[in-house]
């Protein structure tokens, strides 16, 4: 992804909802690749649903930290159910959100 790139979120109902224009990475390889910093209108550049939650696995790679915000806080992970919310760190690794 590079510049204004957005993959805008479904919101309301199926604002959680895998499926719902979201950003779909397989593991262990899937990842998205940062160009430059994001300037995403509304701020959000895409929400990714991995298909396994763990610490390990890195879901953005190259300019991660490029910008202000920093590229990998204009990203938002669909939780895996209603009680656990989920964070990329500022290594692209997804991470428990506290």
């Amino acid at each position: 992804m590079k510049g204004s790139a957005t993959v805008t979120p479904s919101t309301g109902g199926d604002a959680n909802e895998p499926g719902k224009n979201d950003v779909y990475l397989p593991s262990p390889h899937g990842k998205i690749t940062i160009v430059g910093e994001l300037t995403p209108v509304g701020g959000t550049a895409a929400r990714i649903t991995p298909d396994r939650y763990e610490t390990t696995q890195q879901v953005l790679a190259d300019a991660i930290t490029t910008g202000t915000p920093e590229n990998y806080k204009k990203f938002i992970v669909t939780p895996p159910n209603d009680s656990e919310l989920w964070e990329i760190d500022s290594n692209g690794c997804l991470k428990r959100a506290p």
